[in-house]
């Protein structure tokens, strides 16, 4: 049956279903390039028929339910009693969710679709029904009827189907499908683009691999040309000035800096260690002193002014009690020789995903970094106990960093030192997170740092010089507290 694509694109799909559940790994294995292609048409054929019978039935049972709750609102009426709202719909989603492992929320999505298509979309589900189109190109054509009403649809698939839409790639299919909604009724396709403008969105979830982060926007096409103006422009300028940059990285450097550029953002992380990792405590009780009280700076230990006198019923944390949270909360070693950190494993953040080990060094590193600390129990990971006050690793280093710079140190910039970003001149953490190796730079001029082929040098005293990537050197003094003139 496998001999050739020929042999398998026209035959019905439970027919190949009942073969290709006869093969096994070694068959395949033993294959030719013509088998194996034929095998792989035969599976999306079966495919596209299974997912089809998925969606007739997700459409019965909608309708069952909506039956169910009619017959109770009927019951009511007869014996007196108050009418509960219908809600069958709802409750097709309710008992759906948990079998197919999705939200309530999506479930509820999938049925709307599932009903639009079968009943409203025939011509299309037959061919999805019988092996021909894949659920994706179903699914495309469901989004884009979705503007129209239901007695709309039979003129809209009759304009579709004029092409044979098995035939087309994915997202033409979807081109094709909005053209020919908006040839049914242009008002509504109008009304739709008003209604998905107030909607406007922005939305974020984990990338597809460790350590990055995807980003979803939804915006009006004419705001969507102008910011993508914006941040190419400046992406051509990196990549101009930075040897090896791809334009793709450049873009997402360019649309961050354009941001903080314009924005005040305050990193806090909270660190999560399990009951015991700490000080001695009863499980019901917090390892930290539970009074509200202002922004601390962490012991000495970790960068901070002091030691952490305490007070009160618990103790204000020591410098080994915190410390054992980080080592708890990321598996980090520190060189007390050398100052460096040593991270090991993963750092989850909600709904980003997770931070590579080196990501956690420089944000330990970063001055203006705000610890907090929670207790979780050490059987089930759940949170018990979180201290309210936070800690800043080197607040003293950050308020005399600001004070000496005055402004963003990067010549001819007067941005504020408090609208400004702490720096590494020597990146952490084979530079220490200290005065001398510490400069006050705004956004912009922080990744023009990193990406413009400029190279900074800072003296003890705070001296920065700065050369150009023509080999032009210039000079940044600190703030003249005494009034007297910057040479």
């Amino acid at each position: 049956m496998f001999e050739s694509v020929e042999a398998v694109e026209h035959e019905d799909p439970f027919v190949l279903a009942s073969a290709l559940g006869q093969l096994t790994l070694e068959d395949i294995d033993a294959m030719t390039l013509a088998e194996s292609e034929a095998v792989t048409l035969a599976s999306q054929r079966v495919i596209n028929a299974v997912s089809a019978r998925q969606v007739a039935a997700m459409d019965t049972h909608a309708a069952r339910a909506e039956e169910r709750v009619e017959r109770y609102r009927q019951e009511a009426r007869e014996e007196g009693r108050r009418v509960p709202l219908a809600a069958g719909g709802q409750d097709s989603a309710a008992a759906l969710a948990p079998l197919l492992k999705v939200a309530p929320r999506t479930m509820s999505a999938r049925l709307s679709d599932a009903r639009r298509l079968v009943n409203g979309l025939p011509m299309t589900f037959d061919l999805q029904w019988s092996g021909v189109l894949e659920p994706y190109r179903s699914a495309a054509v469901v989004r884009e009827s979705a503007v129209l009403r239901l007695h709309q649809l039979e003129e809209f698939e009759t304009r579709l189907h004029r092409r044979d839409i098995s035939q087309i790639p994915g997202s033409r299919l979807r081109s094709l499908a909005r053209r020919e909604a908006e040839h049914t009724d242009r008002a509504a396709v109008r009304q739709a683009a008003q209604k998905a403008a107030e909607e406007r969105s922005v939305r974020v979830g984990p990338g597809e691999v460790t350590g990055m982060s995807t980003w979803t926007l939804n915006l009006p096409t004419a705001e969507s040309t102008t910011l993508w103006a914006a941040v190419d422009g400046l992406a051509n300028e990196y990549v101009k000035n930075t040897a090896g940059l791809k334009v793709g990285q450049a873009r997402v450097d360019a649309l961050f800096d354009l941001v903080m550029a314009n924005a005040e953002v305050r990193t806090t992380i909270e660190l999560v260690a399990p009951i015991g990792s700490g000080p001695a405590t009863r499980i019901d009780e917090s390892p930290l002193d539970l009074r509200d009280e202002p922004e601390h700076e962490l012991p000495a230990a970790f960068g901070g002014s002091d030691g952490g006198v305490g007070g009160g019923h618990h103790a204000q944390p020591s410098a080994a009690d915190l410390w054992a949270a980080v080592r708890a909360s990321t598996g980090a070693l520190m060189d007390s020789d050398t100052e460096a950190w040593f991270v090991s494993g993963l750092t989850e953040v909600p709904t980003h995903g997770s931070l590579l080990p080196e990501t956690v060094v420089a944000l330990l590193s970063d001055p203006d970094v705000t610890l907090r600390v929670a207790w979780s129990d050490p059987v089930t990971g759940a949170i018990r106990s979180q201290d309210p006050r936070a800690y800043r690793p080197n607040a003293a280093v950050t308020r005399q960093v600001r004070s000496r710079d005055g402004t963003c140190r990067f010549p001819g910039c007067s941005q504020p030192a408090r609208r400004t970003q702490i720096d590494h001149v020597v990146p952490a953490p084979v530079g220490p997170t200290e005065p001398p190796n510490l400069m006050c730079l705004c956004a912009s001029h922080h990744r023009f740092k990193h990406h413009g082929g400029w190279r900074a040098d800072l003296t003890p005293e705070g001296i920065c010089t700065w050369t150009a990537p023509d080999g032009r050197s210039h000079t940044t003094w600190p703030m003249d507290r005494h009034g007297r003139s910057a040479a």
